[in-house]
């Protein structure tokens, strides 16, 4: 596997009303084919963010549909894998500035695990780990 994905990477790329879509569309599906994943964590952060109405223009989706929609894109023509927990790293960890850096830097460390780069369009992780992270281009 070479892309562990991030939901600021996958959720653009599935909904066609985001700002990012065509650019993360474009990416996901030409790095794909290379392998990918996401964690559990980053798979209902997905279907939570279709379920949102201020995040889908007041067209939310049903549970059924935002999973059945996050399904869809694992199971393509070249079939995304999810990555059970694992252990939080405290070295990673402890390098977090604030509350919303908790979830990203657990990413940089199951990907730094499973030998893949994070797919992330947060500059801080980037910043902070530019050898694993990196912005979806």
């Amino acid at each position: 596997m070479k892309w562990l994905v991030d939901n600021n990477v996958l959720f653009p790329a599935i909904n066609s009303a985001h700002a990012d879509h065509g650019a993360m569309r474009a990416w996901l599906n030409r790095e794909k084919k290379a392998g990918w994943g996401v964690t559990v964590e980053t798979f209902l952060g997905v279907v939570r963010k279709l379920m949102n109405p201020a995040l889908m223009n007041d067209s939310p989706m049903k549970a059924r549909e935002a999973v059945d929609t996050v399904r869809h894109e694992l199971a393509g023509a070249h079939p995304g894998t999810i990555i059970i927990g694992r252990q939080p790293d405290d070295a990673i960890l402890k390098k977090a500035q604030g509350h919303r850096q908790i979830m990203d830097f657990y990413l940089v460390q199951v990907a730094r695990d499973i030998g893949a780069k994070l797919a992330t369009c947060d500059k801080g992780i980037i910043a902070a780990f530019p050898s694993t992270a990196v912005f979806p281009s």
